[in-house]
């Protein structure tokens, strides 16, 4: 799976649940470029849309990404369902099913091997275009926006995939954060990211502040690799945020850092299952006959 330093903005992304999160429409961009001046440096773009039905207490999620490294690039169609439980007056629970649509694409053809006369088996070169399909799932608990537990799994089925070298590994997330105001105006919220695809482990682990709930900013170490510096500035329900992440690593000598822009919008609308109270509305509504 691509990897974010955004991930407390992305849940789409790797939560099958997430859709139930928000109760608003919200749209969301993300471009990330890492270890910038590497050869063949991995580049994701994505974009994400889900909406919350109030009426039925259910999510829906869309994702497109694209992910590339190297000679090799993959596409990404993401579906998820959500279900929200009020488990009381402050805190929800969300249980979410997902499928995830994945095509590779060899971008050239020249690879290097150690035997030129003989073809690579783990090379994908008959990989182009081909469709396949992994389920997912993920869970969430919040309370009022205050502090936040969800759990997901990723490509725990593979299907159509014959190519074991193509085949995604499993991966497990585990993202909590929990919010508390210093005072009026500043908030201070530490966060966690546990990830696993079974084999190896990695976490992220750090802390965002807010002022006047309009800008943020903070710091994140990931085990091993970087250390990570956000900003953010919200206008209305309109979004934005930036980090760079500085590399502790050996990569470091070769490439200078990883760059994540982020724009995300937010907004309510009718909810198109059913509307339980259009009296209340105060908006006035225009067709050809009635102006």
């Amino acid at each position: 799976m691509p990897h974010y330093t955004q991930y407390m903005n992305n849940n789409v992304f790797f939560n099958a649940a997430a859709s139930s999160i928000s109760e608003r429409m919200c749209v969301n961009l993300v471009h990330r470029s890492q270890w910038v001046s590497f050869p063949g440096e991995p580049t994701t773009t994505a974009i994400s849309i889900s909406n919350f039905f109030t009426s039925y207490s259910m999510g829906l999620g869309l994702d497109l990404k694209r992910d590339a490294i190297g000679n090799f690039n993959r596409y990404y169609v993401g579906l998820g369902y959500s279900y929200k439980l009020k488990l009381s007056k402050t805190i929800d629970a969300g249980m979410g099913l997902g499928v995830s649509l994945k095509s590779n694409y060899l971008t050239n053809s020249n690879w290097v091997t150690n035997n030129p006369d003989k073809e690579d088996e783990a090379i994908p070169y008959d990989a182009n275009g081909n469709w396949t399909s992994d389920i997912n799932l993920g869970m969430f608990i919040v309370s009022n926006n205050k502090w936040f537990l969800g759990l997901s799994a990723l490509n725990l089925v593979s299907i159509g995939e014959k190519k074991e070298s193509l085949k995604s590994k499993p991966n497990i997330y585990l993202v909590s954060y929990y919010s508390f105001p210093l005072n009026k105006k500043i908030s201070i919220s530490p966060f966690l990211n546990l990830k696993t695809d079974i084999s190896s482990f990695q976490f992220d682990i750090g802390v965002m502040s807010n002022i006047f709930n309009d800008f943020s900013g903070g710091l994140s170490y990931r085990f091993q690799d970087s250390f990570n510096f956000l900003l953010g500035y919200n206008l209305n329900d309109l979004s934005f945020m930036y980090s760079y992440d500085m590399n502790v690593s050996n990569i470091s000598s070769y490439g200078r850092g990883s760059h994540e822009i982020s724009i995300k919008y937010c907004f309510d609308i009718y909810d198109s299952l059913g509307i339980d109270d259009v009296e209340s509305i105060d908006k006035k509504l225009k067709n050809v006959r009635f102006l």
